[in-house]
């Protein structure tokens, strides 16, 4: 055996078996031999020496002597660590790219999960709140609300520093909402209205539930309880197809209110 290695584990380490760094190195001290000769060297059969050599010449480590019988040569063992460290660099590569391709694959499987038709129901207030935070903060074009007034006055003085950040990046905000005969326009509201694409419009109709769509995709049902406002509960769904019907129901309700909210808008105008 070598005495300039000893110890076969940093060929072990670079993925040769045992056996393999054995002959290759048996081979680099005979410096050229038959295959009987490696056989005695390692105390092995020949057998196994014939099985691990197509192997070692493969990786490039040892060389076929065309002589009579065949003897085999190894190549230097600074240049057959060589040939196995950049082997493992190469092999190392694949593996990253093996790995990023199968990270690739899990974010879209995961993206596509994400994206199939989900219902969730929120139940309290906080629940909400951080549900239509969210997706306000997440609208890129619209959000339509069909809601009661009390509703309106809450979410536009609690959160009219993220509807004023949606308005100014341009998404289109309108809210249809039964307002009292007694009340007034807050001036959050008019504010908001001056910075644009905010518009609300009032219905004769009380509203016992509300309903949300955002970018026309997903939307919300939120019913709520009279006594406590604690009790509120919200149903989220991406569906685009019930996400189409809520947008039909609101659009046909919008245009509904043009002549109602024309009235209201001077009375209230006149009040204030």
């Amino acid at each position: 055996m070598s005495q300039k290695i000893d110890d076969l584990s940093i060929f072990t380490q670079l993925g040769m078996t045992a056996r393999q760094a054995e002959v290759y190195i048996a081979i680099n001290d005979l410096e050229q031999a038959k295959v009987v000769t490696i056989a005695k060297t390692v105390e092995t059969d020949r057998a196994e020496i014939y099985r691990v050599i197509p192997k070692l010449r493969k990786i490039g480590l040892i060389k076929k002597i065309l002589t009579n019988p065949v003897s085999y040569r190894a190549v230097p063992l600074s240049e057959g660590l060589s040939i196995l460290l950049q082997r493992n660099a190469e092999k190392h590569q694949e593996i990253q790219a093996k790995a990023k391709q199968f990270l690739e694959n899990c974010n879209n499987k995961e993206k596509t999960n994400r994206e199939e038709f989900q219902y969730t129901l929120t139940s309290g207030l906080k629940g909400v709140d951080r549900e239509f935070l969210r997706h306000l903060g997440g609208a890129k074009t619209s959000r339509d609300g069909v809601i009661e007034w009390n509703g309106v006055l809450y979410m536009v003085n609690t959160y009219f520093k993220e509807h004023k950040k949606a308005l100014e990046r341009g998404v289109k905000i309108r809210y249809i909402t039964h307002i009292p005969k007694s009340a007034k326009l807050p001036q959050v509201i008019q504010t908001l209205k001056k910075i644009g694409n905010f518009e609300i419009r009032n219905t004769d109709t009380k509203l016992q539930a509300g309903i949300t769509i955002h970018d026309k995709k997903s939307f919300a049902i939120i019913t709520s309880s009279n006594s406590d406002p604690q009790e509120i509960e919200a149903l989220w769904s991406n569906n685009p197809a019930v996400a189409k019907l809520a947008q039909d129901y609101f659009d046909l309700k919008w245009q509904s209110t043009t002549t109602q909210q024309h009235k209201k808008t001077q009375r209230v105008r006149t009040q204030s």
